[in-house]
């Protein structure tokens, strides 16, 4: 008997729709597209010691362990006959900063330029002693009669350092500053030349 050319290709068809369907993936139906994979999240990188608004870094217990802090940092106000020499002492110490790091240390108060001399910066340098006995429960580094040093950043290369004096009060005829504004300010080359400190051999 002869077949009907249109009942053989519905026929054919039919198979053809079957194997297409049958090919397909578990999970695929016809009409929907395949999940796309979530995309992972990429991790954010951040620079080490860098503050951030209402944030301070600090450096861990263990690292802390490594590094010393400067030696004149550790010495600092162990002299009581030097109250007045302490805000040039503190200047040399933000001018090694400064060498180290290309700019002095910013911040809002006292306690986030200390912070930055503790080791939140970008290495992670602790230039000065976490756990001074100067410094006061808020993190302030305090003068020979308790007040906290004022520290005045001019511009990245150009810093005061105050103290209030024996009277406490800022803005006083008593007040100690640093640098003294009768002497020109050096530039960071000779600077690096006139403090040779943070190198034990002097080089």
């Amino acid at each position: 008997m002869k077949k009907h050319p249109a009942i053989a290709a519905i026929l054919l068809l039919g198979l053809l729709f079957l194997a297409y369907f049958l090919g397909k993936p578990p999970g695929e139906k016809s009409g929907e597209s395949a999940p796309v994979p979530p995309v992972p999240e990429k991790p954010q990188q951040t620079e080490a010691g860098r503050m951030t608004p209402g944030r301070i870094s600090v450096l861990p217990p263990a690292d802390l362990a490594k590094v010393r802090p400067h030696p004149n940092a550790v010495a600092f106000g162990s002299d009581p006959s030097a109250a007045r020499e302490e805000p040039q002492q503190l200047l040399r110490l933000f001018e090694f900063y400064r060498e180290s790091f290309r700019s002095f240390p910013s911040g809002e108060g006292n306690a986030q330029f200390m912070n930055s001399l503790r080791g939140a910066n970008p290495e992670r340098l602790p230039i000065f002693p976490g756990n001074h006995p100067r410094l006061n429960p808020d993190g302030e580094l305090v003068d020979s009669w308790g007040s906290p040093f004022f520290f005045h950043q001019i511009s990245s290369d150009h810093i005061e350092i105050r103290s209030y004096g024996p009277d406490r009060e800022i803005f006083t005829e008593d007040d100690i500053t640093a640098p003294d504004m009768r002497t020109p300010r050096l530039p960071i080359s000779e600077t690096k030349k006139a403090n040779r400190i943070g190198s034990p051999s002097g080089k």
